[in-house]
């Protein structure tokens, strides 16, 4: 459900940034079938992908036609050095069989030396509250109290001055 409303938002905001350049856009519509997947919800091996259902994971075999294993986006999809992003289920009504559209991308490492001085290690959580403005992992807390109190005299302003 998530998926598929961050879809068509990703078509709307396609469509605005095209009449902010001036072009034409119409109205996006989807005219296939599709299940959006990202990378926790999706596993691709060499033979076959696991995809994830409201009944479980199911694991499904594609097949590769041999003229597509000698292309880029293959030699993305079988390298180690590329990770699986996502990917787009697709169903075509005419052929009835299912596309799986794969989104990789090139892997980096983090070094050490690009990250700079790494001579804390520690982490700093915060949770933000509106008794307690924040509190800390460390045991910290800032009390809302005085927030609290001007929030109320802007809101008698605010009324009186209606």
């Amino acid at each position: 459900m998530q998926a598929a409303r961050n879809r068509a938002a990703e078509a709307v905001k396609g469509c605005v940034e095209r009449w902010k350049q001036g072009k034409k856009a119409s109205k996006p519509q989807f005219t296939s079938r599709f299940a959006s997947y990202d990378a926790r919800t999706v596993t691709v091996n060499d033979d076959h992908a696991t995809l994830a259902t409201i009944d479980g994971r199911v694991t499904a075999d594609f097949v590769l036609p041999d003229e597509q294993r000698d292309t880029p986006h293959a030699a993305c999809l079988f390298n180690d050095d590329y990770d699986v992003k996502g990917a787009t289920l697709h169903y075509d009504a005419v052929e009835d069989c299912f596309y799986l559209h794969v989104r990789t991308k090139l892997a980096v490492e983090t070094d050490e030396a690009e990250q700079g001085d790494t001579k804390h290690v520690s982490v700093l959580g915060v949770d933000l509250g509106i008794t307690n403005i924040a509190t800390t992992s460390t045991g910290r807390f800032w009390s809302g109290g005085e927030l609290t109190h001007w929030h109320r005299e802007y809101e008698k302003r605010r009324g009186s001055l209606q």
